[in-house]
């Protein structure tokens, strides 16, 4: 019950997020995002995008720094309103889910013009973490 109670928090935060951005208040979208635990509108100045790792149709995955910590920055390509509801939900599950076998959130930008996750980068490895 715990995951989707975080998973409720997550969409209310993200709901609340983007109808403030409706309204032109990209300010308090922010503050609200980052009123939730991971951030939701992590700033883009503490967020350092590297070399590309990788790119799919749905997204770019690129190394990066978050407050001096190395991570891995998924960039969502956000073309139509689909792709925002898909990330949406992806973002929420994360944020709900902890397992050893799934990367854990660390943060995210859920504002445009950009929109991201971040997570711990981890070494390629087929050894199991559980």
């Amino acid at each position: 019950m715990e995951a989707r109670g975080a998973m409720d928090r997550a969409t209310a935060a993200l709901q609340q997020m983007q109808a403030l951005v409706a309204e032109a208040d990209f300010a308090g979208a922010a503050a609200c995002g980052n009123a939730h635990a991971p951030q939701l509108a992590v700033s883009r100045e503490s967020l350092v995008l590297r070399e590309r790792i990788s790119q799919g149709a749905c997204s770019t995955v690129f190394a990066g720094e978050l407050d001096g910590g190395r991570v891995a920055v998924k960039k969502a390509h956000i073309r139509v309103s689909a792709d925002l509801q898909r990330l949406r939900k992806e973002l929420c599950m994360l944020v709900a889910l902890s397992h050893c076998g799934i990367t854990p959130l660390l943060a995210a930008r859920a504002l445009p013009p950009e929109y991201l996750l971040v997570m711990p980068l981890l070494s390629p490895s087929l050894e199991v973490r559980c």
